[in-house]
């Protein structure tokens, strides 16, 4: 048996909880039972001595050997085999009922068990083979002992401890079995569900487990696995899709290579033949270079975590610099970029990935403007937020297109005329994702665009 097992565990715990419990139950049983009859012969001792008490104190007997008959006659005659020792404090037999030979080993080993008590006192004590108990109470300067036979209520109690053991062990097995019955059963639903798991690959992802309609734990795991097979199924469609992007955006360029290769060796060209065919290839490496960079950065963006992402960056220096880089590539075509930027903004994420990813947000604000356009670039902060807001005086984007602007590869109607991978967007928001902020942009066609960043501000 695999003692590891979860079915092996939880036949153990129960099994001992219940053995525990059914052991304190009986222990808890026999306690009281013998409490009951101890506590009934307590009674009748305290009975008898409080009896003796009262006639010694009004003198109606004088305690000597000779008397100990008549006294024991008045008070005992109605309960055979009690024993009575009427004692001074120096633990002097004065008065005994039975006279017998070791009646002064008898006191002194009751006077040892009180303990110096001076109160009255219940004690059990072999008498030859016989078990009897004892109370002794204080009578002035005397003490007074009256025992009483216990040897029905001792047998009694072997019996009954006797029966509660047997019955006790007849429960162990039973117990364990029906544990590990019960183990089986309450797992068998989760062994169900391992193997409906099991046969769950990447071929058949749309398969999936079977809900029992029980109410309990095992329909919100059957429910969990079924919505983390939809997660994984999204998950796998995404990445078929993106290698099959990919493949696309590759192919075209790398075929403009082969092509341009073999027309150059189709025959022998002149000098100048072979410089423009030169040009030609190192444009399509170029763009196939930028490609495979924007695919990278994009893998690497999603493959970072903003719950486990440690490093912090000024976005102020960043924007800053953007600001500049993009006043560079306006210059061309007069386009004025402007900026206003809060000081020492301090973000979680690494400073490369966010440069880029708002880069390619600033470079696209550039290039779809049209000639004498503007840019505007601003950073402050809201609340416990760090706002970025790109404004352009552009072409802007289209209803149609603005719901699809962060999928990948994907380019507007109106971009065919202008390079890109359409890349750019979906790079720039998996990295503001992975950085725990969130983007926005809102279009007017004619008018221009309006992108919003927002960031957690972190302390500096």
């Amino acid at each position: 048996m695999n003692t590891k097992s979860i079915r092996f565990r939880l036949t153990a715990l129960y099994s001992s909880t219940l053995i525990f419990s059914l052991a304190i139950l009986f222990v808890s049983f026999f306690w009281v039972t013998q409490r009951e009859l101890y506590n009934h012969i307590d009674v009748t001792l305290q009975s008898h001595a409080t009896r003796i008490k009262t006639l010694l104190a009004a003198e109606q007997f004088t305690i000597d050997q000779q008397m100990s008959s008549q006294l024991v006659t008045e008070v005992f005659n109605e309960t055979p085999g009690m024993l009575v020792f009427i004692i001074n404090q120096q633990g002097d037999i004065l008065s005994v009922s039975q006279n017998t030979s070791n009646n002064a080993q008898i006191v002194t080993s009751l006077l040892k068990k009180i303990d110096g008590s001076k109160g009255t006192v219940f004690m059990n004590q072999k008498v030859g083979s016989v078990g009897m108990r004892f109370i002794l109470m204080p009578v002035t300067t005397d003490f007074v002992i009256v025992g009483h036979p216990i040897d029905v209520i001792e047998n009694s109690l072997r019996a009954l401890y006797g029966s509660l053991t047997v019955v006790f062990l007849a429960f162990v097995i039973p117990t364990i079995l029906g544990g590990f019955m019960l183990a089986g059963s309450a797992l068998r639903p989760v062994a169900e569900l391992g193997r409906e798991m099991e046969e769950i690959s990447s071929e058949n992802l749309k398969r999936r487990v079977s809900i029992p309609p029980t109410h309990d734990e095992i329909e919100m795991l059957s429910h969990t696995f079924n919505r983390l097979l939809d997660r994984l199924e999204e998950s796998f469609t995404r990445e078929r899709l993106f290698i099959g992007d990919v493949a696309h955006e590759l192919k075209t360029p790398l075929a403009t290579l082969k092509g341009g290769i073999d027309v150059a060796l189709a025959r022998v060209r002149t000098q100048s033949e072979y410089t423009k065919v030169l040009k030609d290839l190192s444009i399509d490496a170029n763009r196939l270079s930028n490609t495979l960079t924007h695919i990278l950065d994009l893998a690497w963006s999603r493959a970072d975590s903003f719950e486990f992402m440690k490093d912090t960056v000024d976005i102020s220096e960043v924007i800053r610099e953007i600001t500049e880089i993009a006043q560079k590539l306006a210059f061309g075509k007069a386009i004025s970029v402007t900026s206003h930027i809060e000081n020492h903004m301090v973000i979680r994420g690494k400073k490369d990935k966010l440069f880029r990813a708002i880069l390619n947000i600033v470079d696209n604000a550039v290039k779809y403007s049209n000639k004498k356009g503007s840019v505007h670039i601003t950073l402050g902060k809201k609340a416990n937020k760090v706002v970025v807001h790109i404004n352009d005086t552009g072409r802007g984007i289209t209803k149609e297109d603005l719901p699809h602007v962060f999928d990948r590869f994907y380019r507007g109607s109106k971009t065919d005329k202008t390079a890109g991978t359409g890349l750019g967007l979906s790079i720039a928001n998996a990295v503001i994702i992975s950085c725990g902020g969130t983007i926005d942009i809102e279009s007017i066609v004619g008018k221009g665009t309006s992108v919003t960043i927002i960031f957690p501000l972190q302390n500096s």
